[in-house]
């Protein structure tokens, strides 16, 4: 989310009247590396952390927030074109584009502070395995978990 941030703060710096769309290729692919190592990263994250009976739940409830999340912050983008610019001449334009995208980068950046908060899957499996260690347990000697049958139709 970091990059993204990065990315979408540069095309806002340099949001003009004149900007040539070659001149936002290299933060434009920033963003979307960014973006590509974002996403896979934090459905493994949810996906990971819930058993197998679950994974269907799981991924129900990472899509529809992210989706919503998505809705919402086109129309709270929408919002900050009209109120920074408008379609009245290419400078007016430019300045909402330019507010806009940077509204991108506050939001990815806030992102990015998020995460940074979440407890992460290997420090889990980590304190999983000590709490194992620690009362003489190992994954080989632990008890099975008793997984629910499919309810299939046979």
């Amino acid at each position: 989310m970091t990059l993204n941030a990065a990315a979408m703060g540069w095309i806002a710096l340099i949001a003009g009247p004149d900007l040539a769309y070659w001149q936002m290729v290299a933060p434009l692919i920033i963003s979307g590396a960014g973006v590509a190592m974002v996403l896979p990263a934090t459905q493994n994250a949810v996906l990971s952390s819930v058993g197998p009976q679950q994974i269907g739940q799981a991924s129900g409830s990472y899509s529809t927030p992210r989706r919503l999340g998505g809705a919402f912050r086109g129309r709270d983008l929408v919002a900050v074109f009209a109120g920074f610019g408008s379609y009245g001449s290419a400078e007016t334009f430019s300045d909402g584009f330019a507010a806009a995208l940077a509204a991108c980068a506050a939001l990815s950046l806030a992102g990015a502070g998020v995460a940074m908060l979440v407890p992460g899957v290997r420090s889990q499996r980590v304190e999983h395995g000590a709490a194992l260690v620690a009362s003489g347990q190992s994954e080989a000697t632990k008890p099975p978990v008793d997984v629910e049958p499919s309810h299939a139709p046979s």
